[in-house]
């Protein structure tokens, strides 16, 4: 991952923990697992151009 990611887990956990989130570490391991799922398929959320809403 991009060096500045670590601030970043930094300053969500902070906000997490300052709206008393539950579970707030497991929100973290949650939000890793999406980046690396959006890493293993670079398609997912591209523009389809028009009106075909898959984007293959």
């Amino acid at each position: 991952m991009s060096p500045g990611v670590s601030e970043d887990f930094e300053r969500i956990l902070d906000h997490l923990l300052s709206h008393q989130a539950v579970h707030a570490a497991a929100r973290l391991h949650e939000i890793t697992q999406t980046i690396d799922v959006l890493h293993a398929n670079p398609v997912i959320g591209c523009p389809t151009g028009g009106n075909d809403m898959r984007n293959w």
